[in-house]
């Protein structure tokens, strides 16, 4: 065993959205840096009634040695999660529900597009929920938050959202992995849309997007 500090991520996803390719992005990036790390994942329900995700514990120091390998956990603890990387807003509002993240210590990276649910489209009338009550409890319960459309943003260059996601991870720098440890990750995958070797967020041929606009992080 090894007291060695152990970060934590949560990827709750809905269907189709390529969490299990980003979820094999970050494993294989922090293998490749030579941090010990694990990654599984928990099958959902189809419809919206339940979301798929993906977790993933990684040690915050490089090659330890076979008696210092770290004892990971395959569920994340609520209130003790430091990345929660949401490929969709409303699952912001889920895990928020659940109690993952915390205002001392989560940073929330999120998509801001919306995928509704089965509730929110059986309703008579507009049910779609307020999504500036997502916008203020993802504030509240984040110590910072990253929050942008990368649907719009993966669409406008070629690529999907999970690659975008991808790329804000790598520059938040909330994990102690290399760009590069990143790009060859995405390299090694060889998943289309998100081949590039000189950066994880930029399309071949393309100069870089301008950075979007985040909703006001706290600090």
């Amino acid at each position: 065993m090894t007291d060695a500090p152990l970060l934590s991520l949560l990827v709750p996803a809905v269907g189709g959205q390529g969490g299990g390719v980003l979820l094999d992005w970050i494993v294989d990036a922090a293998l490749i840096d030579g941090y010990p790390v694990h990654g599984t994942s928990i099958p959902g329900v189809a419809q919206r009634t339940g979301s798929t995700t993906y977790y993933v514990e990684l040690s915050g120091e490089r090659n330890q040695s076979v008696d210092g390998t770290p004892i990971f956990s395959l569920y994340p603890v609520p209130g003790a999660l430091d990345v929660l990387l949401a490929p969709e807003f409303l699952e912001v509002g889920r895990s928020i529900e659940l109690g993952f993240p915390s205002p001392g210590r989560t940073t929330i990276i999120a998509s801001t597009h919306r995928l509704y649910s089965i509730h929110e489209k059986i309703v008579t009338g507009r049910g779609i929920y307020p999504i500036e009550k997502l916008q203020a409890a993802a504030r509240a319960f984040s110590k910072r938050l990253i929050a942008f459309d990368a649907l719009a943003l993966a669409r406008e260059h070629g690529t999907e959202a999970n690659a975008v996601l991808l790329g804000a991870l790598a520059g938040s720098g909330v994990l102690p992995l290399s760009a590069e440890a990143f790009r060859e990750a995405i390299r090694t995958k060889a998943v289309h849309g998100a081949s590039e070797p000189h950066s994880p967020r930029t399309p071949p041929g393309r100069p870089p997007p301008a950075p979007p606009s985040p909703l006001r992080a706290r600090t």
